[in-house]
């Protein structure tokens, strides 16, 4: 029962103010100010069908249900009892994992401001690769003329990557190997040398996953043997 109250707790009512899930956008036809209806491609979710998920809450498990995750408002919605779509709030310590897919409220940097976000850890350990599933609404657009078609509204698909290091809020990243290793830098030379020895392609995402793992193995040993930094090969 504790286990419930607190999901609850942590449950607040999907808001209506939301743009609908449905494929028809209402907007204005040129110069005669009518409402023409314009089909959207896409989808603000990751997955519109609603799957079997688990919450926890610092590592506990808090309770089973049927969830989705909602790319554009950033949200885990969650079916209630009742056939209706409740949001699971963001607040620190809260994993959830949809259809194998694992959700963490982080930290991460969005220009001069620090957010909790739900993203997808890609790797464990002390340095994490992340994905932010993120889609934007795009508005259609009006024909330049009559004889033109109009633009039709879409989700626009605008996921991003990022690496946390530590206690540190999560950086975004594109996936280049310079970008990359600018935020592993203290080991330049011996990732450098792990690259090219594994043939990564860092505008991959296993391969970026596969140099942290070795970076993290790095940071291990280094804790155990402090006196590495004097010798160069942690510098």
């Amino acid at each position: 029962m504790k286990n419930i109250a607190l999901l609850l707790i942590l449950v607040c009512s999907f808001s209506n103010a939301q743009i609908s899930a449905n494929r028809y956008v209402l907007t204005p036809a040129q110069l005669k100010g009518e409402l023409v209806e314009i089909p959207i491609e896409g989808t603000p979710y990751v997955n519109e069908i609603f799957k079997k998920g688990e919450s926890f809450f610092s590592g506990k498990f808090m309770a089973a249900s049927l969830m989705r995750y909602n790319a554009m408002n950033e949200v885990i919605e969650i079916m209630d009892e009742n056939g209706k779509s409740k949001e699971l709030l963001r607040k620190k310590n809260i994993t959830v994992v949809i259809d194998n897919v694992t959700y963490e409220v982080v930290a991460y940097k969005e220009g001069q401001r620090t957010k909790l976000g739900y993203l997808n850890p890609m790797n464990e350990g002390e340095t994490i690769l992340y994905y932010r599933p993120k889609k934007q609404f795009m508005q259609a657009e009006n024909p330049e003329n009559g004889y033109e078609d109009y633009q039709p509204a879409v989700y626009k698909d605008v996921s991003m990557f990022y690496i946390k290091k530590g206690n540190e809020p999560a950086e975004p990243v594109k996936l280049r190997k310079n970008q990359i290793l600018r935020r592993l830098d203290r080991k330049n030379s011996l990732l450098k040398k792990f690259i090219s020895e594994h043939n990564l392609n860092l505008k991959e995402k296993n391969d970026v996953v596969k140099l942290l793992e070795y970076y993290n193995s790095l940071q291990k040993t280094s804790d155990s043997y402090s006196g590495w930094g004097e010798t160069g090969i942690g510098s």
